[in-house]
C-alpha cells in the first residue's frame, strides 16, 4: 500500500522542487495547476508530479501559504530599467501585480462561459464572492452580469469590489477551484428566442386582422402593461383611412407608389381593399391622389360584386405594405394613430 504523505511547516527547508510542485497541485487542484505548469515542465514530469500529489494526505496551512507565496513571487520578472520609486509604493505595486497574475490564472475558466452562465454560477453566492468574480470580467460581461443582479444585491457587490484586495490569496484560490468545479455542471449556452414585446408584436402582425384585434383585446384585459407596450404594434385598415386629410395623403401616397400596387389593373389591391368603404373616406384617401388620367382608368368596383374573402385579403396586403413602409421610415406608427390623438 502506498504510504500517504504529510507535510508540516518545519519540513519546508528540506522540501525539493518536485515536492513543492506536487503540493501546489494538491492546493490548487489538478485542472488549475496543469494550466499553470503545462509547457513549463515536461509531460513526464507533470505526470510524476500529479501522481505524487495524489499521495499527499495533509499539508499544514502555513506551509501551503509559504509555498504559494514563493510561487507567486517567481511569476514576476522585474525590469531593472523602470523608474525608481519608493519602497512602499514598490511593495504595493508588486503586490497588486502578483494578485493580477494569480487572478488571471485561476479565473481563466470564466473565459469559456457566457455572461448568462456566469450569472447563474454566482447568483446564489454572497456579494463578496459575486464581487470577486464580476471583477475578473471584461467591461461588457461585467455590466451584463451586474444588470441581472437584484438592485439591492448590486449595491452590495459594488461595495465589495472595493474590498477585494483584503481577501487572502489562499481563500481566493479555494474559491476559484470551487467555482470552476461548479461551472462544469452549468447547462451549455443555448441560442433560443427570448420572446418579449417584439415577439408579441410580430405574432399580432402575422394574424388576420380580425384575430389580431380579438387577441389584442384579450391582452388589454389580462395584461394592461403589455397592452400599453404593443397596442400600436398592429393597425387595421380602418386606422389607415381614419386620419386627417394631410396624414392620409402622406400615408396613401406612399402606399399607392409601392411596386405591389398597379392602379391600372382592374381589380387591383386598392380597389379591392376599398370595396364597401364610404365614398367620403375613399375620396379623402385615394381620389385626391389620382391624376385625371388615373381617375378615368380607375374602377372602384362600386357596381361589381366581390367576395368578402378577396376584400379582406386585399386589406391584409395593404397592411403588410404599410408595415414595410413604417419599417423603412417613410411614415410612422404615430402618423397612423394620429386620429386617436386629436383632441
Amino acid at each position: 500500500m502506498t504510504e500517504r504523505e504529510k507535510y508540516l511547516l518545519k519540513d519546508y527547508p528540506n522540501l525539493k522542487g518536485e515536492v513543492k510542485v506536487a503540493i501546489l497541485f494538491k492546493v490548487l487542484g489538478e485542472d488549475l495547476a496543469l494550466t499553470m505548469f503545462r509547457g513549463k515542465i515536461s509531460e513526464d514530469k507533470l505526470l510524476k508530479v500529479k501522481n505524487r500529489s495524489k499521495r499527499i494526505e495533509y499539508v499544514a496551512p502555513a506551509l501551503q501559504r509559504m509555498i504559494l507565496e514563493q510561487y507567486y513571487n517567481s511569476l514576476l520578472a522585474f525590469d531593472e530599467s523602470t523608474v525608481v520609486i519608493s519602497k512602499n509604493d514598490q511593495d504595493e505595486e508588486d503586490s497588486n501585480s502578483k494578485l493580477e497574475i494569480v487572478y488571471n490564472h485561476i479565473f481563466n475558466f470564466l473565459n469559456d462561459l457566457t455572461s448568462e452562465q456566469i450569472f447563474y454560477l454566482i447568483k446564489e453566492e454572497k456579494p463578496s464572492i459575486q464581487a470577486i468574480v464580476v471583477e475578473q470580467l471584461d467591461a461588457q460581461n461585467k455590466m451584463d452580469v451586474l444588470r441581472r443582479l437584484d438592485k439591492n444585491i448590486r449595491k452590495k457587490v459594488m461595495i465589495e469590489i472595493s474590498e477585494i484586495n483584503n481577501n487572502p490569496l489562499d481563500a481566493i484560490i479555494t474559491l476559484a477551484n470551487e467555482l470552476e468545479k461548479k461551472s462544469k455542471k452549468l447547462a451549455n449556452p443555448t441560442e433560443f428566442k427570448r420572446g418579449g414585446k417584439t415577439s408579441v408584436e410580430d405574432i399580432l402582425r402575422e394574424l388576420p386582422e380580425s384575430e389580431a384585434i380579438e387577441f389584442l383585446s384579450e391582452i388589454e384585459k389580462d395584461n394592461p402593461v403589455l397592452y400599453g407596450q404593443v397596442k400600436k404594434a398592429i393597425f387595421t385598415f380602418d386606422h389607415l383611412i381614419s386620419g386627417p386629410p394631410e396624414t392620409c395623403e402622406k400615408i396613401w401616397t406612399a402606399i399607392v407608389s409601392n411596386d405591389a400596387i398597379e392602379l391600372s389593373n382592374t381589380p387591383n389591391l386598392v380597389s379591392l381593399a376599398f370595396k364597401g368603404i364610404g365614398e367620403e373616406d375613399y375620396d379623402r384617401c385615394i381620389t385626391s391622389l389620382l391624376t385625371e388620367r388615373q381617375k378615368a382608368m380607375f374602377d372602384n368596383l362600386s357596381d361589381t360584386p366581390v367576395a368578402k374573402a378577396e376584400v379582406m385579403k386585399a386589406r391584409s396586403n395593404i397592411r403588410s405594405i404599410a408595415y414595410e413602409l413604417v419599417e423603412s421610415g417613410v411614415f410612422t406608427v404615430d402618423d397612423i394613430f394620429e386620429a386617436d390623438m386629436i383632441e
